[in-house]
């Protein structure tokens, strides 16, 4: 009788732990993980009729959400050799919509809870939830698992329930941690008779109420494995993966309290549940950890929260794994902070007097040079100027795009931004005539645009002409030295005696199969060559042209 009287309580306890949440989480406010833009992203980048560009729209309306993925799409972890991303349309376009949402949903989970004012530290949390999501991707990529981001987000939620507690019912949860260090009773059974329910049930009811997926949903459970069988259902597999996660990460950061297995047999059901190895699952956190430890400051996480304990356990795989995380995130922790303090130093150091200085005058033109070498990071300063203005037209772009300006607006945009962000001396828009028979330039930005407009008058049935070849091909190209032998036969005699320049870029304008036209840039008669690095910025422009081109397109065709 007084058996089923606790149970009863606990099931009303459970109702009202749920409406105190919500009433507290209504009187904190918005968090930005339920931001109109993040619901926006994860609404396009989960349609398969989306475009980049519409992606890319949504993305810009949040100032900080654009600056973070930028820093994070140059990151060694996801930029491996693609170049310099500085537009988001690029990113979109090179990591893919799922990356892009995984890395919205990671920023605004962070950017939501980031708080440590009630007694306990809420980041801990949120690193937990970042290296569980990191290792659930990487044991999924290992396993040939086919939507890894899936993986990661399923991951990233995985423990959503305890976080939102924590949050929002801070007093509830430090009695519930005060439980746990006594150990008297199991964690499951503290949430129980705290909560009423679990943190999985919290997790999933809200979430419900919040629209994720029901894929991400279901895996909000633990996970227990009863054969060695690999599992084939993707919802069962992300299930496993967070769950088995999350227990590892508990038994590596010192709560073995609240698991019954070792961290050897955690990898091994995960190992049994995908299909690989034990040697595989060790290998994908150490990976797990590198890539964390590279991404942590531009989540804005602090690295030694990254570090587990050390202590000597009983348990030889735990030890072992924890040492080496350890000394890993400790070291790049300890280079980071040995790096400040050395630039601290070196600002703090007083010159030699100007007595000694007087007795050589060698010494005092060693240190002008010096001095002159010291103010050459200059240029690193302009190159940080031009990447806000490149930012500040791709807004502009964005706008014009939203408010259905029309392309010529967009297009006008994209030479000013060519010119402006780019420093090309000139850049000039070529688009085929009314009858689509000839070449010729419509739109122009920069100095001495008129040998240019005189040449381009081209006719679009001149296959031999290098500049009609690429528009047909819809290629872009970067002529470094006119005068090279490589170039030399290629690059038509008249271009070169009329508009005098010895490099230039050009980029084919198409849509679809359609002709539209070519952008060409230069340095003038400067006698600047344009670069790899200018030609790759000259293309990203362009990029925002045909994705304008692309976007009208499409909304033509509604």
């Amino acid at each position: 009788m007084t058996a089923k009287k606790k149970h009863k309580t606990a099931e009303v306890d459970g109702a009202e732990t749920l409406k105190k949440i919500e009433q507290r989480l209504s009187h904190l406010g918005d968090l930005p993980i339920f931001s109109a833009t993040l619901n926006k992203v994860r609404h396009i980048s989960s349609d398969s009729d989306s475009d980049a560009m519409s992606l890319a729209v949504e993305v810009m309306k949040d100032a900080n959400l654009t600056t973070k993925l930028l820093q994070l799409a140059n990151s060694s972890v996801y930029n491996r050799g693609l170049g310099k991303i500085t537009i988001i349309s690029r990113a979109v376009i090179l990591l893919g919509f799922e990356t892009i949402r995984s890395l919205c949903l990671t920023l605004k989970l962070i950017e939501s809870f980031n708080t440590g004012d009630d007694g306990f530290d809420m980041n801990s949390m949120l690193v937990n939830a970042f290296l569980n999501a990191g290792m659930a991707r990487e044991v999924a990529e290992k396993a040939g698992v086919k939507d890894i981001e899936q993986s990661y987000i399923c991951g990233l939620l995985h423990g959503l329930g305890e976080i939102i507690v924590a949050y929002a019912l801070p007093e509830k949860y430090k009695q519930m941690l005060l439980m746990d260090e006594k150990n008297h009773i199991s964690w499951s059974k503290v949430q129980q008779q705290q909560l009423g329910l679990s943190f999985y049930t919290v997790g999933q009811k809200l979430g419900e109420q919040w629209g994720f997926s029901n894929n991400v949903i279901k895996t909000m459970q633990n996970y227990r494995s009863n054969s060695s069988k690999n599992l084939t259902d993707p919802i069962e597999i992300n299930k496993a993966l967070s769950s088995l996660s999350n227990s590892s990460l508990e038994v590596l950061f010192g709560k073995q309290n609240r698991q019954e297995s070792s961290l050897g047999e955690i990898y091994q059901d995960m190992a049994n549940a995908v299909g690989i190895s034990r040697s595989d699952i060790e290998e994908c956190m150490q990976q797990n950890f590198r890539n964390s430890c590279d991404l942590a400051s531009d989540y804005g996480i602090d690295m030694k929260l990254l570090m587990p304990p050390v202590h000597e356990t009983s348990d030889a795989l735990l030890n072992k794994m924890s040492r080496q995380l350890s000394f890993y995130a400790g070291t790049r922790s300890t280079t980071d902070d040995e790096h400040l303090d050395e630039e601290q130093l070196n600002k703090d150091k007083k010159p030699d007097s100007a007595a000694k200085n007087k007795k050589d005058s060698s010494v005092s033109k060693k240190i002008a040079a010096a001095k002159s070498v010291i103010k050459k990071p200059k240029q690193k300063l302009i190159k940080s100027a031009d990447l806000q203005v490149q930012l500040s037209i791709l807004q502009d772009i964005t706008g014009l795009i939203s408010s259905s300006a029309g392309v010529h607006h967009v297009f006008a945009k994209v030479l000013e931004g060519i010119h402006k962000g780019l420093h090309f001396n000139r850049a000039v828009l070529c688009l085929l005539n009314a009858d689509h028979s000839r070449l010729q330039v419509r739109l122009g930005v920069g100095e001495n645009q008129d040998n240019l407009k005189k040449y381009f008058d081209l006719q679009v049935r001149d296959n031999r002409n290098l500049f009609i070849k690429i528009l047909r091909e819809g290629n872009e190209l970067l002529v470094n030295d006119v005068n090279s032998p490589d170039w030399k036969n290629l690059v038509p005699k008249e271009f070169v005696s009329q508009v005098k320049v010895s490099s230039f870029s050009i980029a084919a304008l198409r849509a679809g199969d359609r002709i539209v036209g070519l952008f060409y840039a230069d340095m003038g008669t400067s006698g600047i060559q344009v670069n790899d690095e200018l030609q790759k910025g000259f293309i990203q422009f362009v990029n925002q042209a045909r994705l304008a081109l692309q976007y009208s397109e499409i909304q033509r065709g509604k």
